[in-house]
């Protein structure tokens, strides 16, 4: 009988020494190897990135919302008819390379000149684009309408137009509406446009309650 035992035993160890080793890691323990990623897809603007010349050119081509913009007045340019416009506006971009703020300098470069082409030319605001307006504004304390062209890249951009004055601004977060904050003559400017209201705040004025004026 205890040789039985003994045998059952050994029988019982041997089995054991044939299992495999458990391996304790859980799925969520073992490391993931990834296939090969899909490659970025590459930013276009009016020009061939792959040969970009100068900073504003370099910077446009690494930002996809001012690429857009690029984008947008070489567009509004061929629908205006302006070929010389497209030249133009090259010059004035690539020219930003001596302001403080390069960015800034580009952004309000293409925002005022896709201003300028809508603004000007019925055929530049037809076609489907990134770009909407010039849409009025009356805001109590101005004895003016506003003018505020839009442009929907990422982030977007207005440009604000009224007695002479022009500035362009961008789009920043907001839990509604769309607001646009920047800087004019060195001073603090806001506009948060809401459906077909605004409010526009402008150093010394405060905040200006703005209705879109019905289109003619």
């Amino acid at each position: 009988m205890r040789q039985i035992l003994i045998a059952t035993v050994m029988a019982l160890v041997l089995a054991g020494c044939d299992q495999p080793e458990f391996d304790n890691a859980t799925v969520e323990d073992k490391p993931v190897v990834n296939g090969p990623s899909a490659p970025a897809r590459a930013i276009e603007a009016s020009f061939d990135c792959g040969r970009a010349k100068g900073q504003a050119q370099e910077l446009i081509c690494g930002d996809s919302g001012l690429a857009a913009m690029d984008r947008e007045v070489a567009r509004l340019a061929g629908l205006a008819v302006e070929p010389a416009a497209a030249a133009d506006w090259a010059m004035k971009r690539d020219e930003c390379w001596k302001a403080d703020e390069l960015r800034q300098c580009v952004m309000a470069a293409a925002m005022l000149e896709i201003h300028r082409l809508r603004k000007g030319s019925k055929a530049a605001r037809g076609g489907d684009g990134l770009s909407v307006g010039p849409v009025a504004f009356l805001c109590k304390g101005l004895a003016k309408p506003v003018l505020a062209t839009f442009v929907n890249s990422d982030p977007g951009a207005v440009a604000l137009d009224w007695a002479g004055q022009a500035v362009a601004i961008d789009q920043v977060t907001t839990a509604s509406g769309a607001r646009y904050d920047g800087r004019w003559n060195g001073q603090p400017i806001s506009f948060w446009n809401k459906g077909n209201e605004a409010t526009l705040t402008i150093a010394g004025k405060g905040d200006l309650s703005c209705v879109e004026q019905a289109a003619d």
